[in-house]
């Protein structure tokens, strides 16, 4: 295989912290090229770096033999080198053909966009990569869901025909059959020569479709490309983590399951999900088990308050709750850590300390609180979570993703509420951050806390849950206890009949 792109001596830093110091790689045509370590360790400081992102403190970048001291992103679009970041680069107020084609010559006729030629140039790729399940192309990207905006992107970038496609965790917020028609779009671009990095947490994902492996470590390069095929899972995960694990998900401790603590009866929004009951108990761990779109995440966002729902009931501890308002169900006990963290969970560009506090301030009924008076809860989640950070006046958006993580699970934790709600909570983090993250939830089911855990990650349900529900086109088809539940079994019933 020809190189297409080396990058040489490259050094960066943020703050005076180091992000990358003295990476050598090269990148092969028609190679997927796996670039893997725990948050923090400079994957994604990279592939920003190659595609003009970000400007390289030293170093050089050399492609089809040409030496650049930086690229921008201008220059990056000429070489036709295009990354998906897990910041989605999407205008909601335009469609999803505007974000696909707007900004290509083509596109436009007499100083206009041609909105028809762009609609049918969209529609023939969502028929070619068998994409029937998207809203039409004439819809406005910010009514779409994480999971359909995130193929969007994706799409936007293989519809340009680049030498050089970077994938920053692309596969997140995408249900099984998606991360399938991801899989068969790198696979053909293969075909083609178009070299790819992909840079990802789901070890399952680099062993399917990966040729090569670099792992990163602190921002240097652990080990260079190694073939997946003389590799194994298990030494992967050690050189990630720099430590040996037996055991990913830890050991599941059998405990007494309490007395009921949510109990939901027949709930329904009359849009995403209907007639949804169910019950979890003190000291369990209920799973969510479907597709993206089944429902999942609309269930848990009606029970925290957030979504209007029209028939049914909640029953906290023995007590009521549909009528509350999100305050009045956080002061009885409700948790809720959602999927979008960044958006949903954190105000991104505010200090660490003041995103701690979040909960607590906005439960205060004075007008005037003082963030200072919560200073000492916060230093004790620090301790607890093991955050890494500088302090706690560092802006949250400077953290990697793990530590983003810890600071949504902290305002939460430090409320003591009796039942948390965790919806994809190992979404986008590395190996030994979700191996913390494992621990942290079995230990609160230990605690006598009720845990309902949505995953699109079957292994993780079934090594850690008591019981796993499926959610399939929003109602409960099935469930599992932990004895009983398999990939297949649950996978059976997650698949919508045709």
């Amino acid at each position: 295989m020809d190189n297409v792109l080396e990058v040489k001596s490259i050094n960066k830093s943020f703050g005076g912290i180091n992000a990358l110091t003295n990476v050598d790689l090269d990148f092969r045509c028609g190679e997927v090229h796996c670039v893997v370590g725990e948050n923090g360790a400079g994957k994604s400081t990279l592939g920003k770096i190659i595609a003009g992102i970000h400007t390289p403190d030293s170093g050089e970048i050399i492609f089809q033999d040409v030496s650049y001291k930086e690229l921008n992103p201008a220059k990056a679009k000429e070489l036709r080198i295009a990354m998906v970041t897990q910041e989605l680069n999407l205008m909601p107020h335009l469609t999803i053909s505007e974000n696909i084609f707007m900004f290509e010559k083509d596109s436009y006729k007499n100083g206009m966009i041609d909105r028809k030629s762009i609609n049918q140039k969209s529609e023939k790729l969502f028929e070619q990569f068998n994409l029937s399940n998207l809203p039409p192309v004439t819809t406005k990207v910010a009514n779409l869901t994480l999971a359909q905006q995130q193929i969007v992107e994706i799409i936007k970038a293989i519809s340009q025909k680049n030498n050089l496609l970077i994938f920053d965790e692309p596969t997140t917020t995408l249900s099984i059959t998606e991360v399938e028609q991801l899989f068969t779009l790198i696979r053909s671009l293969k075909r083609e020569n178009v070299a790819i990095i992909l840079i990802t947490h789901r070890l399952k994902e680099i062993f399917e479709i990966g040729d090569v492996v670099t792992v990163l470590c602190d921002g240097k390069i652990v080990k260079s490309r190694i073939p997946l095929k003389d590799l194994d899972e298990h030494e992967l995960v050690k050189y990630m983590v720099g430590r040996d694990i037996k055991d990913f998900f830890g050991v599941k401790e059998e405990l007494e399951i309490g007395q009921p603590v949510l109990e939901v009866k027949d709930l329904s929004d009359g849009i995403a999900f209907n007639d949804v009951t169910f019950t979890v108990h003190k000291s369990e761990i209920l799973g969510f088990a479907g597709l993206v779109g089944a429902g999942r995440t609309e269930i848990m966002e009606t029970i925290f308050g957030i979504r209007r729902q029209v028939a049914g009931s909640i029953t906290l501890d023995g007590n009521r709750i549909e009528g509350d308002s999100i305050k009045s169900r956080v002061r009885k006990g409700v948790s809720f850590i959602p999927e979008d963290r960044k958006n949903k969970g954190l105000a991104i560009s505010l200090p660490i300390s003041s995103n701690m506090s979040q909960v607590d301030m906005n439960l205060k009924d004075r007008l005037i609180v003082y963030e200072g008076q919560f200073g000492a809860k916060n230093l004790e989640m620090v301790q607890r979570l093991k955050l890494r950070y500088k302090g706690l006046d560092q802006k949250v958006t400077s953290l990697s993703g793990g530590n983003q993580q810890k600071v949504l699970l902290s305002k939460w934790l430090s409320q003591n509420p009796s039942i948390f709600i965790f919806d994809e909570p190992t979404r986008g983090i590395d190996v030994g951050t979700k191996t913390e993250v494992y621990d942290l939830i079995k230990s609160l089911a230990k605690e006598g806390k009720a845990i309902i855990m949505v995953s699109s990650e079957l292994q993780e349900l079934i090594a850690i849950c008591d019981r796993i529900i499926v959610i399939n086109e929003g109602r409960v088809v099935a469930s599992f206890n932990r004895e009983e539940a398999t990939e297949p079994k649950i996978l059976k019933e997650m698949i919508p009949a045709k």
